[in-house]
């Protein structure tokens, strides 16, 4: 039996005969199906991309066997049997769209329509595109898809509605031997894991990467493409040797309860036996979750700002960005002693003795759809946002700085631990009866306290 070299060898020998055959045969196309109006409307759609002869594929007498016949149709020959001497055939194949040798990368990107489809998910909560490319090692995939990020990542930017801006986060991993591994991880290739359940995926131990501007992007996917594995092959000297799948988020603001908490405390709870807390829960607890922006027992310091969960929600330190401690990593209610899962707060007088006798400060927290943040401010410090200290009519986190504590949902679904919550300002006195006069100082002092939606 000929093999697939004979096969080739034999394509070669008979270039003239087969070139031919292709001229026939294009003079008996039919004329090319109406393009489908509602085509974008369809859930999935197909095109076809022709890569062009390298010089390589020229020097060695290669030629082309595809005919593109606009706006839909390419047609392949191919040999019926792979005898020397064989007969060949040719087939058609109708798509969505095809481009043909000269098509540059702009006319693909705008044939696509992505840039309607990058202003609905700007725009439009829950909207979701992808862009999948598939083909034989050596077809150009990576070619079109680097040019099809360079073009998404630039509209982003361009395309961002005034009235709002979005929160906007990237994950990234390949896939090879079955196996995913996060490529953005610290350290990089950290196994990861895929879920599906009620038609949908999840990634347990992908991290999730947050990034304001283009630049910040455009590094984000030069370190995931510098990652993956690559192989060198006849085709190609660094041939991509795995699935890459790069996922954008688009966080729209969060309807339904406040976004943002900020209280001006000149003074906590003194004394001995006093249980205090400011926090947010709901009335179904522990179903949807409780915040613990400040918690302690008398005086023991530092404050720790605590989730508490039902099971299936943790914290790793390596998806957090913020500058407190991760003292524990389960939010579950049910063991540990119902610790939760806490950050411990590191900058100076934030709690205790010291922070009344430098007369209190700020803490701050912000509730988004993928991440809970905190910031504390002692009263002296200079780097207080005045949007904080003047109790502004609207506030810009991200003037703020790194929070100290950034509990994020790559390991914890906020959807369903959390609802809406009410805060709570809480004391609890132990053994008042046995000498109430020392409870004078067990009192909160709040200079004010700020919700923004």
């Amino acid at each position: 039996m000929a093999t697939l070299q004979d096969t080739l060898a034999n394509a070669l020998k008979n270039k003239t005969v087969i070139q031919n055959h292709m001229r026939q045969h294009q003079k008996c196309w039919e004329a090319p199906p109406e393009l489908d109006s509602n085509a974008s409307s369809h859930t999935i759609q197909v095109f076809v991309r022709v890569r062009p002869l390298l010089q390589r594929d020229i020097d060695s007498g290669a030629f082309s066997l595809v005919m593109v016949q606009p706006p839909r149709t390419v047609h392949f020959t191919h040999p019926t049997n792979r005898r020397t001497g064989g007969c060949f055939a040719t087939k058609t194949y109708d798509a969505d769209g095809v481009f043909d040798e000269e098509t540059t990368n702009d006319t693909v990107y705008e044939r696509l329509q992505l840039q309607g489809m990058v202003k609905q998910a700007l725009s439009e909560p829950g909207h979701e595109f992808c862009v999948m490319a598939y083909g034989q090692t050596g077809t150009g995939k990576t070619y079109t898809t680097t040019a099809i990020e360079e073009r998404l990542t630039a509209e982003v930017f361009s395309l961002m509605p005034d009235e709002s801006t979005p929160k906007l986060s990237l994950t990234a991993f390949e896939i090879r031997g079955g196996k995913p591994y996060d490529l953005l991880s610290e350290p990089s290739h950290n196994p990861a894991q895929i879920t599906s359940a009620n038609g949908s995926s999840t990634y347990p131990g992908l991290g999730k990467h947050s990034f304001s501007t283009q630049e910040d992007l455009v590094t984000l996917l030069a370190k995931a493409k510098e990652l993956r594995m690559t192989r060198s092959t006849v085709k190609n000297d660094t041939n991509s040797r795995s699935h890459c799948i790069v996922t954008l988020y688009v966080e729209h603001a969060a309807g339904g309860g406040p976004d943002i908490i900020i209280v001006d405390l000149a003074e906590r709870p003194r004394k001995s036996q006093v249980r205090h807390d400011q926090s947010t829960a709901t009335t179904n607890w522990p179903a949807l979750g409780e915040i613990d922006i400040i918690e302690g027992v008398n005086d023991q310091s530092p404050n720790h700002s605590t989730l508490h969960t039902t099971s299936g929600c943790t914290m790793s330190a390596s998806n957090m960005v913020q500058t407190g401690s991760l003292a524990t990593t389960d939010c579950y209610w049910q063991v540990n002693g119902n610790s939760g899962c806490g950050v411990a707060v590191n900058k100076p007088n934030n709690y205790g003795a010291a922070f009344n006798a430098n007369g209190g400060g700020w803490y701050a927290t912000e509730r988004t759809a993928h991440a809970i943040n905190l910031w504390f401010w002692p009263r002296n410090d200079a780097t207080v946002p005045n949007d904080v200290k003047n109790g502004a009519s609207s506030v810009n986190t991200a003037n703020w700085g790194t929070p100290y504590a950034n509990f994020v949902d790559n390991t914890c679904n906020f959807q369903t631990h959390f609802g809406d919550e009410n805060l709570i300002i809480n004391l609890t006195l132990y053994h008042v009866n046995q000498d109430p006069a020392d409870f004078k100082n067990a009192y909160w002092d709040i200079a004010s306290l700020r919700v923004y939606q």
